[in-house]
């Protein structure tokens, strides 16, 4: 579902006008909260074992926070993308 705007109305501008907070911002929520997807996802596969050998970790608590962190910051930023696309936007993007 968020895949799709941000294809549509952010990837075009970036890198050249992610000085802008549009940009900034969206681009922002997009990374974090991809790499905190793709922690998660390797700390659940992690912990059924479903990965190589030299892949494994035992520490799972540090992993986890930081995968809960990314996931905070994530919402936090994606609570910022709200205000920045559709409180402060006077002509909000829409498809």
């Amino acid at each position: 579902m968020m895949i799709l705007p941000f294809r549509g109305f952010v990837l075009p501008g970036v890198p050249g006008r992610l000085d802008e907070r549009f940009y900034a911002v969206s681009t922002l929520h997009g990374l974090v909260g991809a790499i905190g997807l793709l922690l998660g996802v390797f700390v659940a596969l992690r912990g059924n074992g479903l990965v190589p050998k030299v892949l494994r970790f035992n520490n799972y608590r540090l992993f986890m926070r930081v995968s809960y962190a990314l996931y905070m910051v994530a919402t936090a930023a994606g609570l910022l993308l709200y205000l920045t696309w559709f409180v402060n936007n006077p002509s909000p993007p829409s498809y």
